[in-house]
């Protein structure tokens, strides 16, 4: 007899510590989204919850008021606990969602560029322990295949955030660490200790109105990173040898042109979707990251990017007012694990995210202008970063 399986993908949930920073704090909707994969019409079928990276914002989680860039197990599961300690109720509803005892239900947690920690061991185990302890939760790494259907979250797409997949960890003085792509160490070391005066602004779209209404928010973001690469990067390697600082000028002027705080726009080399939908052993090809819901076809193929669940607003065009973003996510109906059906599914947003809408843009100019410092230290930098882009044309480097 044929078997029916369901596959749920959510991507770029982001839940933190449960606080103003968390970019999703609502953990009920999200247990309430989750049993509904043990109600009609799932009941009779098997269901797969496939948890597309970026599940936990491990990235933005301080620990001891730092945004340390070695991490290791240790650091990783008291992210973890933090994450626990806002969201139990989370991986209690996984436990519920597994629990049911009609057909096979199965929990996968890929690796994200915001969570690279559930590539630990420790925590893998510490998540299956605090879901219930089932056997039915798996950690694929990076990517996840079943049958013609492929998942991953997409981050090995993009140049700034693509992790080495044979190099996840590397030892350093006795100890075991993350291998962090390099913009991932960049971002928590320059611009994660200003978040707290911007943390809003990562979530609005779209992110060039933003700019366009802050226009020293570009220059701020390119004089930051100036100073960081020229002072404090150059210093801290000569004087540690750091494994993970190995950024160049064209990684650096790579975050200048994105220029978007704390988490430069995301970008998935052009060449993929053309590249992935003349797979022909991959009917849906599904991917997160992007934080856009969007569909490519060709014939019977698809990429499906799935979109975001956590809080976003859209800057609408009075400039002035804010509306949540609907979350989405992605449905893909398997018979005999070959795809039958792959739907992108939008939902409505928590009540509660329209009491989270950001403050008016204006507002951060003059928080912008008191941190950009001296006017002669401004065109001191802005020479400096004009010279490098001269010599750059002239003797290219990477």
């Amino acid at each position: 007899m044929p078997t029916k399986r369901i596959v749920a993908i959510l991507s770029d949930i982001e839940m933190s510590t449960g606080d103003q920073y968390d970019d999703f704090p609502h953990t009920q909707f999200l247990c309430d989204f989750i049993s509904r994969f043990n109600d009609s019409p799932y009941l009779d079928v098997e269901v797969d919850l496939v948890f597309n990276g970026d599940t936990f914002d491990f990235l933005k989680i301080p620990i001891e008021q730092q945004t340390p860039h070695l991490i290791d197990d240790e650091i990783a599961l008291k992210k973890l606990k933090a994450v626990h300690n806002a969201h139990h109720l989370f991986f209690a509803a996984i436990d519920t969602f597994l629990s049911h005892g009609q057909r096979s239900r199965r929990v996968h947690f890929i690796a994200g560029n915001h969570d690279p920690e559930v590539l630990f061991p420790k925590v893998q185990s510490e998540i299956v322990s605090l879901c219930g302890g089932s056997g039915q939760i798996f950690f694929p790494g990076l990517q996840l295949k079943i049958g013609d259907l492929h998942i991953e979250h997409g981050n090995q797409h993009d140049s700034l955030f693509k992790f080495d997949p044979q190099n996840t960890f590397i030892n350093h003085q006795g100890k075991k660490y993350l291998n962090l792509p390099w913009a991932t160490v960049t971002l928590l070391n320059v611009m994660m200790p200003h978040r707290s005066d911007f943390y809003e602004l990562d979530r609005i779209k779209p992110r060039e109105l933003s700019l366009e209404m802050i226009p020293n928010l570009k220059e701020f973001i390119l004089s930051t990173l100036w100073s960081y690469w020229t002072k404090d990067f150059l210093k801290d390697y000569m004087r540690t040898n750091d494994p993970l600082k190995k950024i160049s000028w064209g990684m650096l002027k790579e975050t200048m042109r994105r220029s978007v705080f704390f988490n430069p726009d995301v970008e998935i080399n052009r060449f993929f979707y053309d590249q992935i939908v003349h797979h022909e052993d991959v009917k849906v090809y599904v991917i997160g990251h992007m934080h856009n819901p969007f569909i490519r076809s060709y014939g019977n193929r698809k990429v499906i990017q799935s979109g975001c669940f956590r809080d976003e607003f859209m800057l609408e065009s009075d400039r002035e007012s804010f509306t949540p973003i609907p979350k989405t996510y992605v449905e893909v109906e398997l018979m005999n694990n070959l795809v039958t059906k792959s739907n992108l599914i939008e939902i409505t947003p928590p009540e509660e995210s329209y009491k989270r809408i950001p403050k008016g843009l204006q507002s951060y100019i003059e928080v912008i202008d008191k941190k950009l410092g001296t006017a002669e230290q401004r065109l001191k930098d802005k020479l400096e970063i004009e010279a490098q882009e001269e010599k750059e044309e002239k003797d290219p480097v990477d």
